[in-house]
């Protein structure tokens, strides 16, 4: 057997954390509805934890701003000097989630959980192992 490659490894660590924020969303919310109904309103905490996703996505952006540009350089050597970045990058995008999580157990109301779930899959799927080396 091969030894495994950076961009491999890169891509399945990915897919974990695609993997896990969606049994964290799911789980979330069969979990909340088998302890009562759910609302649609809003509180303070429900914008408290808009307003920390918000910062975690701006974050994101930073530690996204700091991955050099493959440029000419190879796949696999790219992969291997930024691997690590990378992790932390889609580390910081499952975080929205399980603050929506938490929200939603403390308060009950979807649409914030909805909104933090939507940024977190929506920001793995824009930073996927391909856009970020650029190839």
């Amino acid at each position: 057997m091969p030894p495994p490659t950076s961009s491999g490894t890169a891509r399945t660590i990915h897919a974990f954390f695609v993997a896990s924020t969606s049994i964290i969303a799911i789980g979330a919310f069969v979990a909340r509805r088998s302890l009562g109904p759910t609302t649609t309103g809003a509180g303070p905490l429900d914008f408290t934890a808009v307003l920390v996703g918000l910062s975690t996505l701006t974050m994101v952006v930073l530690f996204r701003s700091r991955l050099p540009d493959r440029g000419g350089a190879p796949l696999e050597e790219w992969w291997r000097a930024n691997v690590g970045r990378a992790v932390l990058v889609w580390a910081l995008l499952e975080f929205p989630v399980v603050i929506g999580a938490i929200a939603l157990f403390a308060t009950g109301h979807v649409p914030v959980f909805a909104i933090l779930a939507g940024l977190a899959f929506a920001g793995l799927a824009t930073m996927s192992p391909g856009r970020l080396a650029g190839g």
